[in-house]
């Protein structure tokens, strides 16, 4: 009877890491037919292929039977859900009611000369923002990368211009190329422009992203607080689980 259960229990386990494979390739498939965050192709590799292996008895039992795997592999997997928890407590706790005195709206994505999703969802919440706040102006922030054909910054202030928002309140900040650039080179703008000693100042991203922008901000000496726009919600694998090695590369450089 033991024997049969344990072996019941085996062909459950194979069947749940091979659905689990499947899903993950199909997922991976669908970023890269559609371009949507390819950088994680690789990582999304490797979660298939150990998905794959552990669905093999004899290759679970020996991770399993050696205390140093089974410990790395429980302690990798606990430390990815708090972390993960962390990002998602962070990005969900934010409310455009907040006061500023500017906005720093951080770029992302543009296709040829149209924002990508992403980066429209940000610059809708920044205005959203800016129709509650009149007296709060904008830091637009993000350069030019490959497939664009303005910058970021540009992008987003078309949109908000067509939106009703004036120019006046617009700063562009083109230079950028990383989420530390666009806080520094940011707040240089700020710097130049504000009359006040510490100026409040609001980043404005993606949900996913807030946490990783405050951090790159008070490795710098800012402290800022942040407002989050929602993702699409197929993406929200990918980018969150992403943002895990950025948070983790953060800590340890």
């Amino acid at each position: 009877m033991k024997r049969s259960k344990r072996l019941q229990l085996k062909v459950k386990r194979m069947i749940l890491f091979r659905i689990l494979a499947l899903v993950i390739a199909v997922y991976a498939i669908t970023l890269y037919r559609f371009n949507w965050g390819v950088g994680m192709l690789p990582i999304w590799l490797g979660v298939f292929i150990v998905s794959v292996s552990l669905s093999f008895d004899p290759i679970y039992s020996f991770i399993m039977s050696h205390k140093l795997l089974r410990f790395g592999l429980i302690f990798g997997i606990g430390f990815l859900i708090i972390v993960e928890l962390i990002i998602f407590y962070s990005g969900v706790k934010t409310s455009i009611d907040e006061d500023s005195d500017y906005i720093i709206i951080l770029g992302a994505s543009v296709k040829g000369e149209t924002p990508s999703l992403t980066l429209r969802r940000r610059i809708e919440k920044a205005q959203e923002y800016l129709e509650l706040h009149p007296d709060v102006e904008a830091i637009l922030s993000g350069g030019q990368g490959p497939g664009e054909t303005i910058t970021e910054a540009e992008a987003m202030r078309r949109f908000l211009v067509n939106a009703g928002i004036s120019e006046d309140r617009l700063h562009l900040e083109d230079k950028s190329t990383s989420t530390m650039e666009n806080i520094k080179y940011s707040y240089n703008i700020i710097d130049k422009i504000s009359v006040a000693d510490q100026p409040k100042v609001i980043v404005i991203s993606s949900r996913f992203h807030l946490l990783r922008s405050q951090i790159i901000a008070r490795k710098q000496g800012y402290r800022v607080k942040a407002i989050g726009s929602t993702t699409l919600v197929f993406l929200v694998p990918n980018y969150y689980f992403r943002e895990f090695f950025g948070i983790f590369y953060e800590i340890v450089r």
